[in-house]
């Protein structure tokens, strides 16, 4: 298993100019290290509705995704996204 980090922020959908309670993801971005991640993360949080980084467990062999931590998190994230 390899660990990969990623970083993912959250928007708002506009709707006729107004924004709606509805939360769109935006495309995750994998970074080198957690560091990384975690500073992509709180710049992605200045501007959106919210963002996260995490670290994932991910097998190279079968392109299969594991168990992921929450490294940061950070304004209004999508309900069972992370546990409370």
């Amino acid at each position: 298993m390899k660990t990969i980090y990623l970083a993912q922020a959250f928007a708002f959908e506009v709707k006729k100019g107004k924004a709606t309670k509805k939360l769109l993801n935006e495309q995750p971005i994998q970074y080198a290290s957690a560091d990384q991640a975690i500073s992509r993360a709180r710049r992605m949080a200045e501007t959106k509705a919210g963002a996260i980084a995490i670290a994932q467990q991910y097998d190279e062999a079968t392109g299969e995704a594991g168990d992921y931590e929450v490294l940061w998190q950070g304004g209004t994230l999508p309900q069972g996204l992370v546990e409370d």
